[in-house]
């Protein structure tokens, strides 16, 4: 089976935010990614416990690009009211190793405003620490 390696042509409003969102990933700029978010969002790794509020998701962020490079494909998207799912590949990179795909599904609920509100990731945690070497 290949994997496809183009992202999915957005069919609404919140897909194409979604999707600028992901893109937005591989500039590793905090304030950008923040600038996303609800001031009370919950973004949960769900493997991992979740973070409350921006304050919680900045102190991530910040760590995480640290030691990794993010590039974000989005092959599939589908919208159920002001939820977004998405199926991607998340290609990490981590100094001294070669980039590593990660096969991610995603649910993202916006608020009124437009903002994330909710945002939950399912991953196999892993294949996560095998492929980057390290323990998240």
């Amino acid at each position: 089976m290949s994997v496809v390696r183009q992202n999915a042509v957005p069919q609404n409003d919140l897909e194409k935010l979604s999707l600028e969102f992901f893109d937005a990933w591989s500039r590793s700029d905090v304030e950008e990614l923040l600038a996303y978010f609800a001031p009370d969002a919950v973004y949960h790794n769900v493997p991992l416990e979740p973070l409350k509020g921006t304050g919680e998701i900045q102190t991530f962020l910040e760590g995480y690009f640290s030691a990794v490079h993010l590039e974000i494909v989005t092959p599939l998207l589908a919208t159920v009211g002001s939820t977004v799912l998405s199926e991607r590949i998340d290609i990490l990179t981590v100094a001294g190793r070669p980039p590593f795909d990660l096969p991610v599904a995603g649910v993202m609920t916006f608020n009124d405003s437009g903002a994330i509100s909710e945002w939950r990731d399912y991953f196999d945690l892993g294949a996560a620490e095998r492929g980057t070497g390290m323990i998240f």
